[in-house]
This record gives structure tokens, sequence and C-alpha cells, in this order.
């Protein structure tokens, strides 16, 4: 017999990480397949924890966009909180494994990506963890931003965030949010979408990993100025590569 949550039928995972679960689920009057994002009953008995998630719903809630994905429903009280969201076939991190993308199409999909995060804020949700991961496609090749854990919804972040805590992806994320997430605003997800321009121009981020630590990791991306897009790829042209660097500056 398939497990049950709420109204929902569990039909398979979809991904799983020491937090949550994501996993395709069937509405059992309905018929219809979602996406059911869930804490873990551990997670979820960690108040950090569930304040985040209890965040990530409420500033999906705030926006409605065709570049975000949206919540059809949530259930936040109880042992084990969830979102239910619509199934997409896979991310941008899956496309990237075909080779680096054209010049046109990733301009294409980070154009729109910046007009949903434009919607983002102008709501006062800012994202804090924009990578090619976070980012979801559509079957029309619609792009759209996934994944608000780490969302800050006006001053709230200063609540809910443990002092001297780091929040983000280290390879991704913007060098004023490695050296202080709750002082973060807008610009660290314009760099945030530069990184993703970068790595679907050149197949990877510009900041990889020499095999050292995340604290050395971070180190660099502190310190060292962004590569230059042209040098991993040279047919970027000078414009585009400028749009970029300026984006990571």
């Amino acid at each position: 017999m398939r497990r049950r949550v709420g109204p929902y039928e569990v039909l398979r995972v979809l991904g799983a990480g020491g937090m949550g679960v994501v996993e395709e689920a069937r509405h059992v009057e309905t018929g219809a397949r979602y996406a059911l994002k869930r804490l873990r009953p551990e997670a979820a008995a960690d108040p950090e924890l569930r304040a985040r998630f209890l965040r990530e719903a409420q500033a999906l809630a705030s926006l409605r966009h065709p570049n975000v994905v949206p919540v059809h429903a949530a259930r936040l009280d109880g042992p084990e909180p969830y979102l239910v969201q619509p199934l997409f076939a896979g991310s941008l991190a899956d496309r990237l494994r075909e080779g680096p993308l054209a010049v046109e199409e990733a301009c294409r999909l980070v154009g729109e990506l910046a007009a949903g995060l434009a919607h983002a804020h102008e709501r006062g949700v800012l994202h804090r963890d924009l990578k090619v991961e976070n980012v979801l496609l559509a079957d029309d090749g619609r792009p759209l931003l996934a994944d608000f854990g780490l969302a800050v919804l006006g001053e709230e972040e200063q609540r809910l965030t443990l002092t001297g805590e780091l929040l983000g992806t280290p390879a991704t994320m913007a060098p004023e949010q490695a050296r202080d997430s709750k002082s973060v605003d807008e610009r660290a997800d314009v760099y945030g979408l530069g990184v993703i321009l970068f790595t679907l121009l050149a197949g990877e981020p510009p900041f990889r990993s020499r095999g050292e630590g995340a604290l050395a990791l971070l180190s660099r991306l502190q310190h060292e100025p962004a590569p230059d897009l042209r040098r991993r790829r040279a047919d970027v042209p000078a414009p585009l590569a400028a749009l970029v660097a300026a984006a990571l500056a």
C-alpha cells in the first residue's frame, strides 16, 4: 500500500536531502499529479528549519509570475509540513549535462529569470541561493525560479538567522553574502543571475573547487576577481562578457 500524506498518495521519490524530500504524488480524489516537498519529521522538530520552510511557503504564496514556481497547496502544521507544486521534467543543471548552451538560448533563459526575480524583488523577496540546480524547466522551455528556502521577506531574516551562520551555496554565493548572510540586498541576487549566465555559457561556475574545503573556496570568492568569461569560451560576444563581469563585480 502506498504512503499517504494528507490527500496525496506518494508515487516515487524525486530527490532527498538531510532536511527534506521531494516526491511525485497523486491527489487521491482528482488523480492530478504534483511534486510534494516536505520536511522530514526530525527537521520539522527544529524550530529554525520549520521557520525556514514556513518562510519559503510565504515567499512563494506572495509571488505570481510565469517564471516563479507556484504553490498549489500547503500544510504547515503537524509533524511533516509540506508544499504542493507542479511537476517539472528537469532543471537547468540537467540541461547542462548536454553541454554549454548556445549564446541566444542562455540569454533568453536568464532574461526570463531576471523578469521573475524582478517580480520577487518588487514584493520584498530575496532569493539568496540562485544556481542552475534551483531553476526548473517547463515543457515549453520556460525557466522557473525554485527553492526559496533561503528567501528573505523584508526584515524577517534578523529574527530567523543565527549569528555567524552561513546561508547559501559556497561556489555560487555573492562575496558579501559569504561575509554576512544577514546583510545582503538585491545585488546578491544579481550576482546569482550572473553566476547562472556564466555557468550556462561556460558549462561551469566562475569559481570552481580546486579540491580545497568550503572555507578556502569562500576566501577565493571574496578576494579574487571573477574570471573572464571569454577565457572559458572565446565565442561569447565582448558586450555580453562585460555584462556578466558587471553582474559578478
